[in-house]
């Protein structure tokens, strides 16, 4: 379950986004597996929301954007509670993302920014990957909204 979000653009290239419903439906039920009346111990559902940014990424790549704009009740639907720091900062920057394309783009942009000045206090920067994501999807963001309004 760590690694499955590695599958999400091998399974949308080689058969398609629809083979992504049942790989998520698969998903679901094994993070709900591992649910206790304690909560989370395994840290599934950061999993979860991790595997939710790679099918929300795949979707804006496949320019499906009513199924990436439907994401957002998926990423919403998992308590901040549930997850622990590296969930939150994970759901957070999907949420982020989420509002450049479809939200409130100033509100998207605030909380990147909370997000990345945290990052840039450690040096060297944990994640460089996530700069790379916010150039990209920013731009691609723009360009989505002067088409669709």
């Amino acid at each position: 379950m760590k690694l499955i979000q590695l599958l999400v653009p091998i399974v949308a290239t080689v058969e398609g986004l629809p083979a992504l419903t049942p790989l998520t439906t698969k998903m679901v039920t094994n993070c709900t597996r591992y649910q206790t009346t304690w909560g989370d111990p395994f840290h599934v559902l950061n999993d979860l929301i991790a595997y939710y940014g790679a099918c929300f990424q795949v979707q804006l790549n496949f320019h499906d954007f009513d199924a990436a704009r439907e994401l957002r009740a998926k990423l919403t639907a998992i308590s901040s509670q549930q997850l622990n720091w590296d969930g939150r900062l994970d759901q957070q920057f999907w949420l982020g993302i989420w509002a450049l394309y479809f939200g409130d783009w100033q509100a998207g942009n605030t909380l990147l920014d909370e997000i990345f000045a945290l990052e840039a206090r450690h040096q060297p920067r944990i994640d460089n990957t996530i700069f790379a994501i916010r150039r990209v999807r920013t731009q691609q963001a723009r360009a989505y909204r002067e088409e669709h309004t």
